[in-house]
């Protein structure tokens, strides 16, 4: 018997609004008016959704991917908000209002997704209040404001305008070109909102490991930065991970000369304490236990004292609780020549050292190179805390690093507009299930 796997499909359609008019652009297509849409094997980003646009003689901005459906045949369909640049239209595209939408002149397998974008347009009292500012009207020429203040100060003069990298719940980030080179800006808020308070403090710190700020609005969340130079760590060779494992231990240990000052800067306090009494409300509340089966949910809350002692037996091992990236993966991490850069600190917080090492390790290519791998972190850990049971602490950090990162995920979930949370779906989940499976 032959197995048939469905190759998944994604289907992007674009809902681009009238630049001053809760308006939907839509494209004759035969005897219908359909979205703009492009078709893929893969979620694309900010830049290639406008991209298609422009091939298609449309100028936009991003505002948000809102909304995805998944079908039984495999196809995701992503539905994408952008504003026009121009009201301005393509052969055979019009401009449809609230009532062409009702009346069923636009052909959409979800007519309410779209008719609900129209009346939030129309009324933006009823934009969630979640919503982030980068996908509300307006956001990009405020932000372009301070951007053209603050390359005048630096003294780098801008060319073009800025472009769209990737935007979605959590971030933006843009990139502009300028006469000395390229700039990048991000801008996160909320949850996320210590983000350029933070990077700041590290690149004054430790500026051989973090990116070079060139400005930062911290009430607001925007970050002005050089580009990252190098390759990233998730294509480069088996010593690059080694050495990776070993600067962030170094990285780690450094960092607690300067704890009051990293907190002070926005670092989360997160340590083992706090992930004690947080235990109870994760495992009964957490926005994700609906993606567990009930069986799985009751052998879960059954888990609690387990749990609870794992995070004791941590402790009880004596490590200092350090800084911590949280979210350490090797697409977070260039190299180039010896030189190494740790990026994207929005989950930054003092907590358990080894809790990075968990997300590292579910990076590494093969069974075989994790003791190498496990021996190049744990170097400087040995320089410096030698009658440390640190083999120990760290079988222990993988067990309780799960419940640490569940707490992440649940946190940001509830950062999140409850429409985006599809974007991270599933990954608190995975953290939740995996505390199932034999310690």
């Amino acid at each position: 018997m032959v197995e048939i796997t469905t190759r998944r499909r994604y289907h992007h359609d674009f809902a681009v609004l009238h630049p001053s008019r809760p308006e939907v652009l839509g494209l004759r297509q035969g005897d219908t008016l359909r979205l703009p849409h492009h078709l893929s094997d893969n979620w694309i980003g900010a830049d290639q959704v406008l991209a298609e646009l422009r091939a298609l003689g449309l100028e936009a901005v991003m505002l948000r991917p809102a909304h995805r459906w998944d079908s039984e045949d495999g196809q995701v369909t992503i539905l994408y908000v952008l504003t026009s640049a121009s009201d301005r239209l393509p052969a055979g595209a019009r401009w449809l209002d609230l009532t062409a939408l009702r009346a069923g002149a636009l052909s959409y397998l979800e007519p309410d997704a779209l008719i609900t974008l129209l009346v939030e347009d129309a009324e933006p009292a009823r934009v969630p209040v979640l919503r982030p500012a980068w996908a509300r009207r307006g956001w990009l020429s405020e932000m372009k404001t301070w951007l053209t203040q603050e390359l005048a100060r630096l003294g780098r003069t801008p060319v073009g305008e800025p472009e769209q990298i990737k935007h979605w719940s959590l971030s933006a980030v843009l990139r502009q070109r300028t006469v000395g080179g390229v700039v990048y800006i991000k801008a996160v808020q909320g949850h996320f909102i210590a983000e350029p308070r933070i990077t700041a403090k590290l690149a004054e710190l430790f500026p051989e490991y973090v990116p070079q700020v060139l400005a930062l609005d911290a009430q607001r969340g925007w970050l002005l930065l050089e580009p990252l130079r190098g390759d990233s760590v998730n294509n480069a060779p088996h010593r690059v991970w080694c050495e990776a494992r070993r600067r962030h231990g170094r990285l780690q240990l450094a960092s607690l000369a300067y704890k009051d000052a990293l907190l002070a800067a926005g670092c989360a306090d997160r340590s083992l304490t706090q992930l004690e009494k947080a235990l109870p409300q994760l495992l009964q509340e957490s926005l994700e236990l609906d993606r567990l089966s009930p069986e799985e949910r009751k052998r879960l809350l059954a888990l609690e004292p387990q749990l609870l002692g794992e995070i004791d037996d941590l402790a009880a091992c004596g490590l200092p609780e350090t800084l911590v990236h949280g979210d350490l993966h090797f697409g977070n991490i260039v190299y180039q020549g010896d030189g190494l850069t740790f990026f994207d600190w929005t989950d930054a917080c003092f907590s358990h050292p080894f809790f990075d090492v968990v997300m590292l390790k579910s990076y590494d290519r093969s069974p075989e190179a994790s003791p190498e791998l496990r021996d190049a972190y744990l170097e400087p850990w040995r320089e410096r805390f030698e009658s440390a049971p640190l083999e120990r602490a760290l079988r222990l950090a993988e067990r309780v690093g799960l419940l640490f990162y569940a707490e992440s995920f649940n946190t940001i979930y509830r950062a999140q507009e409850p429409a985006s949370r599809w974007e991270l779906g599933g990954i608190g989940a995975y953290y939740l299930r995996r505390l199932l499976e034999p310690s």
